[in-house]
């Protein structure tokens, strides 16, 4: 006996089959690992506009993917302790962007997000004691709502002794 295949099963197979890959490879991805040198330092734009951050591209960037551009400041706040940060957020571009903050024991502490060309800027302040071993990590939205974390910072010791009582915003530019 001869049995028939019709097209609609097959595309579910198909599907299902793509969906099984996908998530497959998902597990395998692996954050790519960057530091301060990785990212574009604009002294030129401290103190401006977003539309500063939106003109200026480092095409001598390194560090992250080939098309994305992840620029940060750094300035004094005197309103902030020597044992304490602030960290802020923002991105000029429509998909969504987040930067989130890993304790070392895995725990969320931290999501800032934009999308959409919310370029408002989002802050919160944290003490370096809570972030002894933990990371920054940078996020992109993909099709379909879902959102990959691509880049992982390491907030070392020396990098959190050289930011206390200071103000550190990130700007997404370039995707």
């Amino acid at each position: 006996m001869r049995q028939r295949f019709s097209i609609s099963r097959l595309g579910t197979a198909l599907g299902g089959a793509v969906a099984a890959l996908s998530m497959a490879s998902m597990s395998a991805f692996a954050l790519q690992p960057i530091s301060f040198e990785s990212l574009t330092n604009l002294s030129i734009c401290v103190g401006q506009s977003v539309d500063c951050n939106r003109h200026y591209i480092d095409r001598d960037s390194k560090g992250l993917g080939l098309y994305d551009e992840i620029q940060y400041q750094v300035s004094n706040n005197s309103d902030l302790a020597d044992d304490e940060i602030e960290l802020g957020f923002r991105s000029i571009l429509d998909w969504a962007k987040e930067v989130r903050v890993i304790h070392s024991s895995g725990k969320q502490i931290v999501v800032m997000e934009a999308e959409d060309k919310d370029t408002r800027l989002r802050r919160t302040t944290l003490n370096t004691s809570d972030l002894e071993g933990a990371k920054l990590v940078f996020v992109k939205g993909r099709m379909f709502g879902v959102r990959r974390a691509m880049y992982e910072m390491p907030l070392t010791e020396d990098t959190l002794e050289k930011l206390g009582g200071r103000r550190v915003t990130f700007t997404w530019v370039r995707d």
